[in-house]
Parts: C-alpha cells; structure tokens; sequence
C-alpha cells in the first residue's frame, strides 16, 4: 500500500510540472466517426504527424465511408510508408470501420449518444481492431467520459519516470491513470500528456545518445587496460 502511494504523489508531481510545462490545446471535438479515425492517426504518432495525415485523408477522401471502402493499401499509401506501423494502422482501422458499419447499417456513432458513457466505452472498446488508446480518445474527446488515453510512448516514459508500477501492462496503467487524475481535468491533461510525449521522445532519444557517448569516454579501451598494466608492471621492476 505505501509503494501504491508514493506512486500516486509521484504521479501528482509529474502531471503538475507537464501541465505547467506542455499546455496544449485540447482536442477538437469533431463527429464521432471523424475523431474515431483520427485517434488511429494519433495512436503511438505524434500529434501534428496525426494532424497531417488526417488533412490529406479529408482532402483526398469522398467522405469517411469512402475510406471504409479503400482496400488496405490504399489507405497505406494515403498515411505514407514511414508512417509508424502504417501497415497494421490500416488494417485496424479499416477493420473496425467495418465493424461499425455493420452494427449500426451506417457509418455512424450517432446513437451513442443515447447511452451512457460507460456503454460507450465498453462499445468502443469491444469493436474489432480498435486499440485501447483509440477507444479511450473517442470516448473522452467526443462523449466527454472519464478516460485518459495510453499508448506505448505514453506508457514508457511513465515507466521511465518511475511513477507507476514497472509491470504494470498498459491496461493497468491506464485504470492507474483514471483513478487518479480527476474527471474535469482529463481533457486538458490528455492533451498536455501528449504534448509532453511527442517533446519527450526526442528528449530520450538525445539522452541515450550522450549517455552512450559518455559511457564510451568513460570506459578504457583495451588497448588502454593493457598499456595501464604495462606501466604498472614496468614502474615495480
């Protein structure tokens, strides 16, 4: 219990100096199938990479029905190649379309709108090929229910900043996270969160880089180890 708790100040500590460090804009809030499609973009992706991708499929689309209807690589094709995991992104993505289009006989979330917000979620998160971050973003940033959205980017720099347990899977994380961070501030701190991992990526990818470099200068050579000994030896004769 009191490991629990140190995690949990650890965690109101962090969350305070992201907030104060990474304001950002919350998400807009645009119609259900729109924000489903854009939390696939967004899902283990930066956010202006999502942005990005997101204006070239409205521009390049009919209409979100047009895009249910496009063959795997077409879709690929739209995010780009180096788009991350653009491959399994549009399978799952095509895949859970479809799921919903063949539930509601339209592509639409419209009648969730009848249910309660813990129906939503468990709708959400019971389509096929969705990933939990994207059921979580649909249903904070469209139906406004009490989720925070985890990916693995997210859920490795918690790990890496030791604030919640080290094996916690991302499930856990997630129930972690909601437990703890109050309902009227979700919103703002998914944003924030997001905003601190797409700068905090590139802060730890610098980091091991110096960390690799000073482990390198710091560590003799053999070569170094072997010329030491010899001097030893040469100073005892």
């Amino acid at each position: 219990m009191k490991r629990s708790q140190d995690y949990v100040r650890r965690l109101g500590t962090l969350l305070r100096k992201i907030r104060a460090a990474h304001p950002a804009d919350s998400y807009e809030v645009a119609d259900p199938i729109g924000q489903l499609i854009y939390g696939f973009l967004h899902w283990n992706a930066p956010r202006r990479t999502a942005d990005a991708a997101m204006a070239k499929i409205v521009g390049e689309t009919v209409d979100h029905n047009d895009l249910r209807v496009s063959h795997t690589h077409e879709i690929v094709a739209l995010l780009g190649d180096r788009y991350p995991a653009a491959h399994e992104r549009a399978t799952r993505l095509r895949e859970t379309l479809h799921e919903v289009f063949k539930r509601e006989h339209i592509l639409s979330l419209d009648k969730m709108l009848e249910k309660t917000k813990r129906d939503i979620r468990l709708y959400l998160e019971d389509l096929p090929g969705i990933a939990p971050f994207v059921a979580a973003h649909v249903s904070l940033v469209v139906f406004a229910g009490h989720a925070v959205p985890v990916d693995d980017r997210l859920a490795k720099l918690l790990r890496s900043e030791e604030v919640v347990n080290p094996d916690f899977t991302l499930p856990q994380i997630t129930g972690f996270l909601e437990r703890n961070i109050r309902a009227a501030t979700t919103s703002e701190t998914h944003a924030s969160l997001m905003a601190w991992v797409d700068a905090g990526a590139d802060r730890v990818t610098l980091a091991r880089v110096k960390k690799k470099k000073s482990t390198r200068a710091s560590t003799p050579s053999s070569a170094t180890k072997i010329i030491g000994k010899k001097r030893t030896s040469e100073k005892h004769k």
